[in-house]
């Protein structure tokens, strides 16, 4: 797993909006620091001119493309190119479960 430091911000700034308020807040913030821990850390050294619904969203691609990611795994694959982004395939976390069930080990 791979995270850079606009996404390890980003998560937690989504996880204090009202939506996720019934969240264990103890909880959340151990597992985002066990996620910062244990993630391999990633520093983009492009930024990305995709057209994107959401232009924030190209953080998560600029770190896919410089991981050399085979995935990148989203709830929100509508808003991301195609299935697949210079190598990295987009599944949605689901999906994610299904495929890696499916390798061998």
């Amino acid at each position: 797993m791979c995270l850079s430091e606009p996404i390890a911000t980003e998560y937690e700034e989504v996880l204090k909006r009202d939506k996720f308020s019934k969240l264990n807040h103890q909880k959340v913030k151990a597992l985002l620091s066990q996620l910062r821990s244990q993630a391999r850390r990633v520093e983009p050294k492009i930024h990305l001119q995709v057209a994107l619904a959401d232009p924030e969203d190209s953080k998560f691609l600029e770190c896919a493309e410089e991981a050399k990611a085979d995935f990148l795994v989203t709830g929100n694959v509508r808003h991301f190119p195609a299935d697949k982004f210079k190598g990295a395939i987009i599944l949605r976390p689901a999906e994610f479960l299904f495929v890696i069930a499916k390798t061998p080990n």
